[in-house]
């Protein structure tokens, strides 16, 4: 009876892990998985995401000062820690932060593809090899966009990941620029307009003369 409960138990689990092979995307998040505003949620079957502490990292420090100057280009790393060292996927986008609308664009980058989002927003994987970091691409979006943050996903084994998660805020660098000049203020002369005019005629001073007693 035991060995029958064993077996049974043995049947469902490798039932569970089937599915979920066959309900995850080896290749890739395709553009479903944007979702809307709220949510980059994989295709997961029955698996629900991970609420603990994602053991991963999304690397910011090419935004200097945490700020992104408006269509200038940026790395964007997702890497491992000591304890989950590996990763199988992982999908990222861009978002407003006034409203959560997709911003910015990821471009080519080897092993990496773009589903689709609203364009070139987000950016996936291509394949199930595990990964241990990977270095993406990112052109910020035109000036006036304002603050941005990036939402993701980024899946273990496929069988456990982390979704809809953010990173921190990245604010739009504001230019400064000198103020203008006012078309009314008179030219500015080097000389001073009380100084008496020279005399050209005037002979030129002999440094032996004495001084003038005055």
């Amino acid at each position: 009876m035991v060995a029958m409960a064993i077996r049974l138990l043995c049947y469902a689990v490798v039932t569970l892990l089937l599915v979920a092979t066959v309900q995850s995307r080896p290749e890739g998040a395709p553009p479903e998985a944007c979702g809307t505003t709220t949510d980059i949620v994989p295709n997961h079957a029955s698996i629900t995401p991970s609420n603990d502490p994602i053991p991963y990292t999304v690397d910011l420090t090419d935004f200097t000062n945490g700020q992104y100057i408006p269509g200038d280009p940026y790395t964007i790393t997702i890497s491992g820690s000591t304890n989950n060292p590996d990763f199988k996927g992982f999908m990222i986008q861009g978002r407003i932060l006034a409203d959560d609308s997709p911003t910015g664009e990821f471009t080519g980058t080897a092993g990496i593809s773009q589903p689709q989002c609203d364009g070139d927003t987000a950016a996936t994987h291509v394949n199930s090899n595990e990964k241990t970091s990977v270095n993406l691409n990112w052109i910020a979006p035109a000036a006036g966009t304002g603050d941005i943050r990036f939402r993701f996903c980024i899946d273990d084994q496929f069988i456990l990941f982390w979704a809809n998660r953010f990173t921190g805020v990245i604010e739009e660098a504001i230019p400064i620029t000198d103020p203008p000049t006012d078309p009314t203020d008179p030219p500015t002369d080097p000389t001073d307009p009380t100084d008496p005019p020279t005399d050209p005629t005037d002979p030129p001073t002999d440094p032996t003369d004495p001084p003038t007693d005055p």
